[in-house]
């Protein structure tokens, strides 16, 4: 070493002159590559992924779950309480025609065959074609309009309402309708006979239908038109209906 050299002291600069010292021989350390994680690295990396998100995170990855909006179910739910609700007002109306048909058409022409003035008017065996067993008829559904009412009056929750056991136990009694509906065709065909051959008679029908306005015929058809009626409410009201709700089993079986 020079004079110069040890005046000034040893440098870093030295070291680029020297020869390199031999290393200990021992385990190589790996080679990282700028931007690539290490094996440590992505075993923490995997745990952290496995781990628990943080209520932010898992927030916004789960509202990614379809989820049935509530505006839906309330919609649902306004319609079925509608197609609920048809069904009584509905069968209130049918009601008070079959009445009618009785109070004011069938009743008073029975009134008449103890009447010798009314000679002009349909016999009893002619009654019985025209009207069949409209009063049975009238009975049943008496019934059913009062159970219909009572259930409407006890539920007041519109989405917990239930009909279905109702028709469930009364269904069997519909059969009640086959004899008038068999009759009807030569119901209908009698009372235009019967209207074109007495005068008096079709003057009384007309009568009544200005005091009531409801024709005979239009009256005569109610029943036959009910049953098919019910099925298209019933359908109506089931498809509005959720799995689950208190009335699906019932409805889907009356």
């Amino acid at each position: 070493m020079s004079m110069n050299s040890a005046r000034r002291g040893y440098s870093w600069r030295d070291t680029a002159v020297k020869s390199p010292r031999k290393k200990r021989r021992g385990a190589a350390k790996p080679l990282v590559i700028p931007g690539e994680a290490s094996s440590s690295q992505k075993l923490q990396l995997a745990e952290n992924e496995s781990a628990p998100l943080p209520p932010i995170m898992e927030a916004h990855q789960t509202s990614q779950t379809p989820q049935t909006s509530p505006l839906v179910d309330e919609e649902q739910a306004s319609k079925r309480a509608f197609a609920y609700e048809e069904i009584l007002t509905t069968e209130r109306s049918y009601v008070k025609q079959l009445l009618l048909m009785i109070k004011h058409f069938k009743q008073p022409l029975y009134h008449m065959l103890t009447d010798k003035d009314a000679v002009k008017f349909p016999t009893e065996p002619q009654l019985k074609t025209l009207f069949a067993n409209v009063d049975s008829i009238f009975e049943f559904n008496s019934q059913l309009l009062e159970d219909l009412s009572k259930r409407a009056d006890e539920e007041e929750t519109d989405s917990k309402q239930t009909v279905g056991d109702i028709f469930v136990k009364t269904a069997p009694y519909l059969s009640i309708y086959k004899d008038y509906v068999s009759n009807y065709g030569e119901a209908v065909k009698l009372l235009g006979e019967l209207r074109s051959t007495m005068p008096d008679f079709d003057e009384w029908v007309e009568e009544r239908v200005r005091r009531n306005a409801y024709d005979l015929t239009d009256l005569m058809i109610v029943p036959v038109q009910r049953i098919p009626r019910y099925r298209l409410l019933l359908e109506s009201l089931i498809k509005l209906t959720p799995d689950g709700h208190p009335d699906k089993d019932a409805l889907v079986d009356g």
